[in-house]
């Protein structure tokens, strides 16, 4: 069904001038024509993050060195000093995304949406930055049981670089300590370094 424009909408969003790389790193990876478009799909992200970290399943970053970084929405948040001035730019928002992060504000405690969007867009970047140095993902639920799962491909010549996955989602057990949220896809072979952030999750 075709959408109305009236299903869209500017929103006058702060953002900090000192992680305007960090915003361009995420364009550029995962293949985006706008900032509008990475923040509506980090908001996806930060939602399904909350929805874990609120039913006590949780998301953990494993490195190939080895290395379990327990991930929590905290990490997140505005520091208490943002270095740089704020820059005021103007997002196109779908009205799911403009619910989306009204949502947030208010389950996260946030002062504002433009503090909603420094953490969707933070959140983002740091599961790409992990996605491209070849980091693995896991969700553990309450009972200890982990699920390993990926963010979804993205089309061009560095995802057709990659090995395709060829197994289907598994689970395995992890002994580890608690860790926060996620959203995914399937599980992944252990060669694929994903590099997107678009993404939903397989239950098995």
């Amino acid at each position: 069904m075709q959408e109305n424009s009236i299903d869209w909408e500017k929103e006058n969003i702060r953002l900090a001038e000192g992680e305007a790389a960090n915003r361009e790193f995420l364009r550029v990876q995962t293949e985006s024509a706008s900032d509008s478009e990475v923040l509506r799909q980090s908001l996806r992200n930060v939602e399904q993050l909350v929805d874990d970290h609120e039913h006590h399943r949780k998301f953990m970053i494993r490195r190939p060195t080895g290395e379990l970084i327990h991930v929590v929405p905290s990490m997140f948040v505005d520091p208490p000093i943002i270095s740089g001035s704020m820059l005021r730019r103007s997002m196109i928002l779908h009205k799911r995304s403009r619910g989306r992060i009204n949502s947030l504000r208010a389950r996260l405690g946030l002062e504002d949406i433009s503090s909603v969007a420094r953490f969707a867009l933070r959140f983002s970047f740091r599961i790409v930055k992990e996605a491209t140095a070849g980091a693995q993902f896991l969700i553990v639920d309450e009972n200890g049981k982990s699920k390993e799962v990926r963010f979804g491909s993205i089309s061009g010549s560095q995802a057709n670089a990659r090995e395709p996955v060829t197994d289907g989602p598994r689970t395995e057990d992890v002994i580890t300590p608690p860790v926060a949220g996620g959203v995914l896809v399937s599980a992944p072979d252990p060669q694929q370094v994903s590099t997107a952030i678009r993404r939903r999750r397989v239950r098995v």
